[in-house]
């Protein structure tokens, strides 16, 4: 269920997609639309200049709060490898999270799989500024239980289980209880992870 008042994500719905298909949530529960809220997004960077996404993200004076594990002496920007061409997919997620939430604050971090010794550090050195990530967006991931992203965030979630992460599950049609996407697979085992 999702409270439209609260803003609110809500503990155990059912949600029926089509005949013989229904989408069960776990229980998991954040305030999203509060000023102090913070939203990590996990992705190929953003395109933090947009207008549609203005005073959607952190400063800490006039340097963007934010980090590219794939290239830190530049900013998380989004835009690919190849020839440095706009991806636009880190900022489509960040325009949805501003359409619902405009009150909540991104955080951009390019490049997801990325050691979990470092994403932890980043995210250590964020709370010991101020910033705690109340939530952690990750639209990506892979099957079968070798994929990096596995270990990555079994790491990260056990280290912070007051960090609500939510993740993609996947976009192939699959059924994830037979072929397991990962992260998204690791609501079995961690209950701040849930999977969309």
């Amino acid at each position: 269920d999702f409270d439209e008042t609260k803003s609110e994500f809500i503990a155990s719905a059912t949600v029926q997609l089509s005949p013989g298909v229904s989408l069960e949530t776990r229980q998991a529960s954040a305030k999203l639309d509060d000023d102090d809220t913070v939203v990590a997004v996990i992705d190929t960077g953003i395109d933090y200049n947009h207008p549609s996404l203005k005073g959607s993200f952190l400063f800490d004076g006039d340097e963007l709060v934010g980090h590219n594990f794939l290239n830190p002496s530049f900013l998380p920007y989004d835009y690919s490898l190849d020839g440095g061409k706009l991806t636009d997919h880190g900022t489509h997620v960040a325009g949805i999270l501003r359409q619902r939430f405009s009150k909540a604050r991104i955080i951009p971090l390019r490049g997801y799989e990325a050691p979990a010794s470092e994403l932890i550090a980043k995210l250590e050195t964020l709370k010991s500024r101020g910033y705690f990530v109340r939530v952690i967006n990750g639209s990506f991931g892979g099957y079968g239980p070798t994929v990096p992203v596995k270990k990555i965030f079994e790491k990260v979630a056990l280290r912070f289980p007051e960090t609500l992460f939510v993740f993609a599950a996947g976009n192939d049609g699959y059924n994830n209880d037979i072929e397991l996407h990962y992260p998204a697979a690791l609501t079995e085992t961690y209950s701040n992870i849930i999977s969309v």
